[in-house]
């Protein structure tokens, strides 16, 4: 691709973007401009799609549902608070956006995604709500995919046949006891027990807990003291308990086994904002009691805020070893945390480098390219976020090709590429056993002193820093010597080449427009 087309040759061999041919590409076969997660080119398609290839498709549409949580009120006020979240209105007007974006740059084969928004009928810990609301999804609206949601209702549309897409991913065994057309972003939660083992096994065993907070607390030694580990654990939320944690959590303690490594205690929560005074002191009481040095955390963000200022008040300062879960790694909520306690925090992540400036993120750019004229904000504190989904939902459309069903879609999703593995990008592909994006983690250690802007552009001071330029390794390749936290030298905080090698001409600046998709204008 990337030759003639229409008789014409393109005059430099980059792919000038704007140039009318069958397909704008590069000579590796990717659109210019384009952030490098976009799939390989694909001439322009041109002839008959099939029409109705699959439920939820059409010759000319693919309905899609954006399924809408229901927040509990104690959550969201405390999202809302920390201006963590998007009201819901600019939520569905940001999908729209991204989905209109994305219909102008991925090949659909002639058909437009159409986003249809289903509210949730109960909370996600209503089992009997979720599953009612997968059947109207399934059933009644008839979509071929659906974005977001939470456990229970992506089970239920996969066991109807529907592809689902969200962020956050889940248990390992969730994959293998559906059918196969469930795909997320973040690793299964074995795979950030499997890196946590093997970073704790190669990296802290047998080592002094000399990251502890002893200055704080002189009598509790710890830094003259070798590492006894302890473990937070995120063990259902609500009143439903997740089936799936604990065996999760049994499998970490055998991987540790095999480093000769043992746990002093461990403690699974209920996530449930309403209660987490009381369970916040009854789990730092319960490591201070085993002497736990080290506590590594596989929990959500939120939780930390509470289980931080708990463990000052008990005068409790031990090292906090991040795990990379539902955002805890990143530096919005590390500023919430109690910065006394945070500062001894290292540990392991799937996400990269992040932008210098939002502006520079593909989120943002995306945005605002797919609607001229917003106002810098507009896309929210949750773009990059939001864009996930969309964006791994329009991969495998792209790669499934014209003839659209469920399978096809699996098939086209599985042949996308290796793609990132640096600082900037993390590894990117899909496998059988692990249908999610990321494969690959870096080391991180909080910087109480840094001043920046954290991930949705806010400055402030404390940052979460990427050891040894943001070094990103694959499950065995972890290397075998001390940590390289808290080292400054080589440490970095952000990129300003978030594209991993951005063009001259951004593709959303080339001035260019969209009378056809752009993977062929």
């Amino acid at each position: 691709l990337g030759g003639r087309a229409g008789g014409t040759e393109p005059p430099d061999p980059d792919m000038v973007v704007g140039w009318s041919g069958d397909a704008d590409c590069r000579p590796d076969g990717r659109q210019p401009g384009i952030s490098v997660y976009m799939p390989p080119c694909v001439p322009r398609f041109t002839g008959d799609n099939g029409g109705a290839t699959s439920r939820g498709v059409t010759r000319d549409r693919i309905i899609v549902t954006r399924f809408v949580e229901q927040t509990n009120p104690a959550t969201q006020a405390t999202l809302r608070a920390l201006g963590a979240e998007d009201p819901p209105a600019d939520q569905a007007r940001i999908y729209d956006v991204l989905r209109r974006y994305s219909n102008q740059h991925y090949e659909t084969y002639g058909r437009e995604v159409v986003f249809v928004d289903v509210p949730a009928s109960g909370p996600n810990d209503n089992d009997e709500a979720m599953r009612a609301d997968a059947v109207r999804i399934a059933d009644e609206i008839g979509a071929f995919a659906n974005i977001n949601g939470p456990q229970v209702l992506m089970e239920e549309l996969a066991q109807r046949g529907v592809v689902t897409h969200r962020t956050n991913s889940f248990s390992r065994r969730v994959f293998e006891r559906n059918p196969p057309l469930i795909y997320t972003a973040l690793p299964t939660l074995e795979s950030y027990y499997e890196h946590l083992a093997e970073y704790i096994g190669k990296r802290l065993a047998g080592r002094n807990a000399v990251h502890a907070g002893d200055d704080a607390n002189p009598l509790q030694d710890f830094a003259g003291t070798e590492l006894v580990f302890g473990l937070f654990w995120v063990e259902g939320e609500g009143d439903r308990v997740d089936p799936d944690a604990k065996p999760a959590r049994d499998y970490f303690v055998q991987l540790l086994r095999q480093y000769g490594v043992q746990l002093a205690a461990d403690v699974g929560y209920q996530f449930d904002i309403a209660r987490q005074q009381t369970q916040a002191a009854t789990m730092i009481s319960r490591m201070r009691s085993a002497g736990v040095t080290t506590i590594a955390l596989v929990v959500d963000p939120l939780y930390p805020i509470f289980l931080t200022q708990e463990a000052s008040r008990q005068n409790y300062f031990p090292e906090w070893v991040v795990t990379g879960t539902l955002l805890s790694d990143t530096t919005f909520f590390g500023r919430t945390y109690d910065q006394r306690q945070w500062r001894n925090a290292f540990g392991i992540t799937p996400l990269w480098v992040f932008f210098e400036n939002v502006e520079n993120s593909a989120g943002y750019r995306e945005y605002h390219h797919g609607a001229p004229g917003s106002a810098p904000g507009d896309e929210g504190v949750g773009i990059n976020v939001y864009r996930g989904p969309v964006e791994r939902l329009f991969i495998g459309l792209h790669m499934a090709g014209p003839n659209l069903t469920p399978e096809t879609y699996r098939a086209g999703i599985m042949r996308y590429p290796r793609t990132g593995g640096t600082p900037a990008k993390p590894l990117h592909y899909f496998t059988e056993r692990d249908p999610q994006a990321y494969k690959d983690f870096t080391e991180i250690w909080w910087n109480p002193s840094g001043t920046g802007r954290d991930e949705t552009g806010g400055d402030g001071v404390g940052i979460m820093m990427k050891a040894n330029g943001g070094q990103r390794y694959e499950l065995g390749e972890w290397p075998n010597r001390d940590t390289d936290a808290f080292r400054a030298e080589g440490a970095v905080f952000t990129t300003d080449d978030p594209e991993g090698g951005r063009p001259d001409v951004p593709h959303d600046e080339d001035g260019h427009t969209h009378d056809r998709p752009c993977r062929s204008c």
